[in-house]
Order: structure tokens, then sequence, then C-alpha cells
């Protein structure tokens, strides 16, 4: 995340090799934050299975693993791992201040051009 949120940053890559090592690592991210997921999904449903557990154990830990994914899914959008719109680990990407998210430099300029006030 940026230090300063009130500021657009730009992450600008121009070596194409650079480009191509940074996409397959966000790639890495992107496949690790889904075995993640897959694992709370799992874990999710492991638990109406459990009869050992009262109802309100059960909500409880249930609740816990909500709150693990939403926590999962904010890291992801919150970094600059891919556009937040249309998921594009290659291009350059583009932070938004006001909405705190990374977008891919095509889909900035687009809301640029019919937000210039939110999208600087």
């Amino acid at each position: 995340m940026p230090k300063n949120k009130s500021k657009k940053v730009v992450q600008k890559l121009k070596n194409g090799e650079l480009r191509k090592i940074r996409c397959e690592l966000r790639t890495l991210l992107r496949l690790e934050k889904e075995k993640r997921w897959r694992d709370l999904q799992k874990r999710f449903a492991a638990l109406g299975k459990d009869k050992s557990l009262s109802y309100d154990e059960r909500w409880e830990k249930r609740s816990f693993i909500i709150r693990e994914q939403e926590e999962l899914r904010l890291d992801y959008i919150r970094y600059p791992l891919c556009c937040c719109l249309c998921g594009d680990r290659m291009e350059n990407l583009v932070y938004s201040p006001g909405r705190y998210e990374w977008r891919c430099v095509p889909c900035y300029t687009r809301a640029h051009k019919k937000f210039p006030e939110e999208y600087p």
C-alpha cells in the first residue's frame, strides 16, 4: 500500500523481461490466495458436518472463517497484484487513492475519462 494514500501511484516497468517476472510472481501469489481460499471453504463445510460442536461453537468458528476469507480478499485487492476490474497481472498498475484500489493503465484511463475528478 502506498505510504501517501492521497496521491496517485503508478507502478511502471518498461523492460519486458522484468514485466514477465513480475507477472509470474503475481500469478504465484494469486494461486496461493486461491489455495488458502479453498482450504477455508473446506474447513467451513466440515464444520457443518461436525456434530460434536454446539450451535454456538459452530457459529463462532464459521464467523472466524468468514473473517479470514474477507481479510484474504481485501489483502489481495489492496496490494498491486492485479487490476481490481479486469484481473490483468501483466500490465503496469495505477493506485487510485480515492478508491483504495489498483487498476491497470487501460482501466484507469477509461475511469479517468468518465470521472476525472475521482481518478486524477
